[in-house]
């Protein structure tokens, strides 16, 4: 059965001041599960590259992250924050699995409510995903990106890299597209991921790295920022098309590990 690409862009307004954990896509999950059975259901999978995705919740522009080992993120009364979700699933789920347009509070939500401001739907199909033939992209790293070396043995397990290097990046896309998608839509040659480090050209870029407060324990550690990078090499016109593919993907499910908790999530502009 052919899939679907449901993505969605939630705002809301909190009511009252409250305490909310140090990753705050924590906040973005429990909304979505009060908002969508497709969304609760999705995450129960058992699968290494689920099905869902979502961001942080975003403020001014930022994503709401505790770096540091004072201070506590907090919702303040008022205040407008945001965040997106992406949902795949079969394209014969009704609208109503998708999201319940009926809620417009929301209470419990650590300690405090939420009013709905707004709600965007948009629906994908994976044979419709393209950039074209852009000159480059800007990437835009929101949330820490754990972009991971391929495992050898006992070498290079759990290591993420602190730069986004372009074949890690499509290698994380390839393994997430081909484990969601529907049997016609499988992309066959892992030649992409050679072909992206050519193709794909790094002309500016502001990179750090960071530490992100998950939990009382867990401290993973990625890097946010931006990369500009030239689209070359067009002569490969299957490696090309699967590339653009994978590019417009990103857009919708994140790069790299965890995205199903909130990491690795991008903002990606087309350049001409």
């Amino acid at each position: 059965m052919s899939k679907k690409i449901f993505g969605l862009t939630i705002r809301f307004r909190a009511i009252g001041d409250t305490t909310i954990p140090p990753f705050s896509a924590k906040v973005s999950k429990l909304i979505m599960h009060r908002l969508s059975s497709l969304y609760k259901y999705s995450t129960s999978s058992n699968s290494p590259f689920k099905p869902v995705a979502i961001t942080p919740l975003i403020h001014e522009g930022k994503a709401l992250i505790k770096t540091h080992e004072v201070g506590r993120l907090r919702l303040k009364d008022g205040e407008l924050y945001s965040f997106r979700s992406t949902i795949i699933a079969d394209d014969d789920k009704e609208m109503g699995s998708l999201i319940d347009v009926g809620q417009q509070r929301i209470d419990g939500v650590f300690n405090s409510s939420i009013l709905l401001d707004s709600l965007i739907v948009e629906v994908k199909d994976f044979d419709s995903l393209t950039l074209g033939k852009p000159k480059g992209v800007k990437v835009r790293f929101i949330s820490p990106v754990l972009l991971q070396l391929p495992s050898y043995n006992r070498l290079s397990k759990c290591r993420h890299i602190l730069f986004p290097l372009p074949s890690l990046m499509i290698r994380s896309l390839l393994d997430h597209w081909n484990a969601n998608c529907g049997p016609e839509d499988i992309i066959r040659s892992g030649y992409v991921q050679i072909y992206s480090n050519y193709a794909m050209v790094e002309s500016d870029f502001y990179i750090r790295p960071i530490t992100a407060y998950y939990d009382d324990v867990r401290r993973p550690r990625g890097f946010v920022g931006w990369v500009i990078y030239e689209i070359k090499a067009r002569r490969k016109r299957n490696a090309y098309s699967n590339l653009m593919k994978l590019l417009d993907y990103a857009r919708y499910v994140g790069i790299g590990r965890s995205r199903a908790t909130g990491f690795g999530q991008i903002e990606l502009t087309c350049l001409e």
